[in-house]
Parts: C-alpha cells; structure tokens; sequence
C-alpha cells in the first residue's frame, strides 16, 4: 500500500471507479516535510546546466569530440606555419636577414632557423613551443654557443625567440642571458626600418642616431 491505498467501488450507473486515497495524517506529515525541505538556489539555471552537460557528454561520444581537443599537435601545426612562412622570407622578422638553415643540425641538437644578418653576424632563431620559457631561453643559449665555437668565427651571435603572444616570464628569463637575445611576436613587428643599425660587437639593433650600444656599450663610430 505504501503511503495510501487503491479505493474501487461502483456507482449506482453501474461505473466503477477506482482511486488513490491517502490518509489525511500521511498527508500532512508530507506537507510538514516538504516545508523542512532546504531550498535549492537557482534549481531551474542548475536544471538546464545538467541538461546541457548531457548534450555535451552525447555529442562527444556520437562525434568523438576529444578527438579536436586544442593539443600539442594542434600547437605543432600553428609553430610550423609560423616556421615555414619565416624560411620563406626571414625579413618578416628583420630587415637584411638571410637564411642558412632551418633544423640546422649541431652537435648539440638541431636549430629551428639559422640565419646571418645584414652584417654577416649569425642569428639563431628558436620558436617558443609549449615548454617553460626557460627552456627555451636554455635551448637559444646552447645553440648561440655552438653557433659562436664553431661558426662565427669572427663574427657575433645573437639570438632571436619567436613567440605567438606576450610572455612576461620569457623576458625575465632572457635578461640573466650573456648572449644577446631578442623577443618578437609573430605577426605584429614589422621588418626593421631604415632607422635601426647593428652593435658590430653584440648585433644589438640601436636606433640610427646612437653614439653607443644599448647593450654593451660600444661606441659607433659616424
């Protein structure tokens, strides 16, 4: 019977009705319970966010949605559009610069672009990929080393990191390097211009009116 139970009898029009009763005490113990309920806050917005984390979980399995998760792999294509349209045309990043390699193999492992600058210095170009910045800050510096024993000669490194957005902790992580080492974000600095000239020490860019590097000091002679 649970809390009421099944009434059935039959009228004098020969109809038989059948109901539900429940007692009157059952009744409003359920109404005293009801009111002791705690309320649920803004049950019909949690209601219909249920909802759609079902559709979610439906479609993922109907599509197989995890499949175009943003991955390394994903990141990995992006980093390599990004490589090749600077193979393509190293001026994207500066002006004068010229291509030497891309995955330039050393004894150290492979670097992602070696180019040489208008000057005849060597620039090693490494693209920040999904490790720490100072990884990557690690990485420039033992390629630029390799670079400067056995390419330079008498010529300067100096290295350039490619970066997709701003990174505050790559350009902390930059300052404690002896090489000098440039940040650009892809797609927003223009070729360098007319006004710009290189530290024939460092290869520092300075402005074209600067009596001494920004960077190490030398004085330019006019």
């Amino acid at each position: 019977m649970g809390i009421g139970y099944w009434s059935v009898w039959v009228s004098e029009s020969k109809n038989v009705h059948i109901e539900f009763v429940i007692p009157n005490f059952i009744y409003e113990a359920i109404q005293d319970y009801k009111t002791k309920l705690p309320i649920i806050e803004n049950f019909e917005e949690k209601i219909n966010e249920i909802k759609r984390e079902k559709e979610t979980k439906r479609l993922e399995k109907e599509w197989n949605l995890e499949d175009f998760e943003e991955t390394e792999a994903v990141s990995e294509v992006l980093e390599s559009e990004i490589e090749a349209s600077i193979i393509s045309n190293p001026e994207i990043l500066e002006e004068g610069l010229e291509l030497v390699g891309n995955q330039y193999p050393t004894s150290v492992g492979y670097i992602d672009i070696l180019c040489k600058d208008k000057n005849g210095n060597f620039v090693v170009i490494e693209l920040k990929r999904g490790t720490g910045s100072y990884k990557v800050v690690g990485q420039i510096q033992k390629y630029m080393a390799w670079v400067s024993e056995n390419l330079a000669k008498d010529k300067q490194v100096r290295g350039i990191i490619v970066v997709k957005e701003y990174d505050q902790e790559l350009e902390y992580a930059v300052k404690g390097s002896k090489f000098p080492i440039e940040i650009k974000i892809f797609g927003q600095e223009p070729p360098t211009g007319e006004n710009i000239k290189y530290c024939t020490r460092c290869g520092k860019p300075n402005p074209k009116s600067a009596k001494y590097c920004i960077k190490c000091g030398q004085e330019f002679w006019m």
